[in-house]
């Protein structure tokens, strides 16, 4: 992930640029099948869109990592585990769900992201599963600081997102429940606002 230009993902301007000069070519060929490339065009457009999000001003809140979907909340390893279905169009950044310091990554059996320790002492994990031939990249590495909603990340292939909480974290989101990345607050850490527990 090397950021974003007129509000695409850098990574999404080939296959822009790629597809648009099909389209043209075809058009200018007088072909009946360039429409096909030309909507391509439009949906990569909308697939590595990076939108401006209002990040909350809530020291003590999660954000989701991604825009999707919660269709799981369940206990796991001593923690609280939240379950992300990626929206296919959502937008193609990924982005931090607490602020604090970058700690190991998880790249095994499909997963990969990594571990938050806040300046507060809580962690927050983030995991995501995607196709073994295009993982999801963090642009962010052991040791770096990285702040609440920020960019951190290309989902890539990712569909999954899990996010792995303390045990008294609590949820703010409900099953079925639609997120933004770095706007939605899915839950707050122990001793923050309740604003509605799930």
């Amino acid at each position: 992930m090397r950021g974003a230009l007129y509000g695409i993902a850098t990574e999404g301007w080939p296959f822009v640029i790629a597809l648009a000069v099909i389209a043209a070519w075809m058009l200018h060929a007088g072909s009946a099948y360039a429409a096909i490339p030309l909507v391509g065009a439009v949906m990569a457009v909308l697939k590595f869109r990076d939108p401006q999000r209002e990040v909350p001003a809530d020291p003590h809140g999660i954000v989701s990592p991604v825009d999707g979907q919660l269709i799981e909340i369940r206990p796991v390893d001593g923690g609280l585990q939240l379950c992300f279905r990626i929206a296919p169009l959502g937008a193609y950044l990924l982005r931090s769900p607490a602020e604090g310091k970058v700690l190991e990554s998880a790249r095994n059996d499909g997963q990969h992201g990594f571990r938050i320790h806040t300046d507060e002492g809580q962690e927050v994990e983030l995991r995501l599963h995607s196709a073994s031939w295009l993982p999801a990249a963090a642009s962010v590495g052991y040791g770096e600081r990285v702040g609440q909603g920020k960019r951190c990340g290309a989902l890539r292939g990712a569909h999954l997102a899990e996010v792995w909480l303390p045990p008294d974290a609590v949820p703010q989101v409900r099953i079925g429940q639609r997120v933004l990345a770095g706007e939605t607050v899915i839950a707050h850490f122990a001793g923050g606002e309740d604003v509605h527990s799930a």
